[in-house]
């Protein structure tokens, strides 16, 4: 879910800089900073969890 969230906030953060909006642009540039890194730390949390029992 994570890299849908992050491919929108690319597509907005392109149609922003095309309307001449950089403000917005920027302010979606630090939300997807921080969307990756959440992302990463989830992926890190989970990693090791599985659902296929041994």
């Amino acid at each position: 879910m994570y890299g849908d969230i992050i491919e929108s906030l690319r597509d907005h953060i392109e149609l922003a800089e095309n309307l001449g909006d950089h403000a917005t642009a920027q302010i979606l540039r630090e939300i997807i900073v921080q969307t990756e890194e959440d992302a990463h730390h989830i992926e890190h949390y989970l990693e090791d969890d599985t659902l296929v029992l041994d």
